[in-house]
């Protein structure tokens, strides 16, 4: 492989790499919220405010839904440079000359 293809190719496993692993920290970051369960619904809820003065409990509502951010674009913008430096590969690939030994 020509040292661009290869710097082209390194450069696209190295983006979706990071792509990938922003995305794992975001979705760890996601989980790692407190969160209870409502027991009748079975819906995911967290406690909004505290207890209040004249003892009453705070309410139970919907945790908020994930959102990924750019992490998928990045992801893809990885893929597409491997696919580019696989076929810029196919398309400039020659074969190499042999040496052919005399059999004489």
């Amino acid at each position: 492989m020509m040292r661009p293809v290869r710097a082209l190719l390194r450069s696209g496993i190295a983006v979706a790499l990071i792509g990938v692993l922003v995305m794992a920290a975001a979705i760890a970051a996601y989980l790692e919220r407190v969160r209870a369960y409502e027991s009748s619904a079975g819906l995911v809820v967290f406690r909004n405010g505290y207890v209040t003065v004249r003892g009453t409990s705070p309410t139970l509502v919907q945790s908020i839904p994930f959102d990924l951010g750019v992490e998928p674009m990045v992801v893809l913008c990885g893929i597409v440079l491997i696919v580019a430096a696989f076929a810029l590969a196919a398309t400039t690939w020659t074969p190499r000359a042999t040496r052919v030994r005399d059999a004489t």
